[in-house]
């Protein structure tokens, strides 16, 4: 009787992968197809489907992303624009930095030239500002020469406040156990 079992156990399995197979041959047979930017439909015999199709996946940014909902930004490593700074207060203008094929497919979206001619588009279409609290010891890498890389410099959130002649600066934030534990300066040529 083993020997039966274990024999009519493959058989099951193979029964049960073509299944699946002979029902996706029965949808495409049954099935009509549009697809406009960026949605696939489907029906099956007159009902719309929806098809996910990963070729028209939004472009994801780097770092954490750029929408963490409201309120404090939780952990990861965020990107915006440092509009103001003051002694322990950073006024922060979250935004979304996409390189790479990401960029393209933003500025795409965004109406900006594609591809982006440095490689990086940035998206900012939230204009709301969040109060962080970085301590006067906090790390951050800056350039005090805009426009040159090689000026790269590293100091404190003290020092960098008083040196710093900019404004709304692009800045990526490192937050950690819900504090500010580096800030470095985006270069952009």
């Amino acid at each position: 009787m083993k020997s039966t079992t274990s024999l009519t156990q493959p058989t099951r399995s193979r029964a049960c992968l073509l299944a699946p197979m002979i029902a996706l041959a029965v949808l495409g047979a049954c099935s009509t197809r549009s697809s406009t930017a960026g949605s696939t439909t489907a029906e099956v015999d007159g009902t719309p489907v929806s098809v996910t199709n990963d070729q028209t996946a939004a472009p994801v940014p780097d770092g954490s992303g750029c929408t963490p909902g409201p309120g404090q930004l939780p952990d990861g490593r965020w990107y915006g624009h440092a509009v103001a700074v003051a002694p322990g207060e950073l006024q922060f203008d979250l935004a979304c930095w996409f390189t790479g094929d990401a960029a393209t497919a933003a500025a795409t979206e965004d109406g900006s030239e594609s591809p982006p001619p440095n490689g990086y588009h940035v998206r900012n279409d939230n204009p709301s500002l969040r109060v962080l609290r970085p301590a006067d010891a906090t790390p951050v890498t800056w350039y005090p020469s805009p426009g040159d890389p090689a000026s790269e410099t590293d100091t404190d959130y003290a020092n960098w406040r008083t040196e710093n002649t900019g404004t709304d600066l692009g800045v990526w934030i490192t937050i950690e156990g819900g504090q500010v534990t580096f800030i470095k300066e985006q270069w952009t040529p």
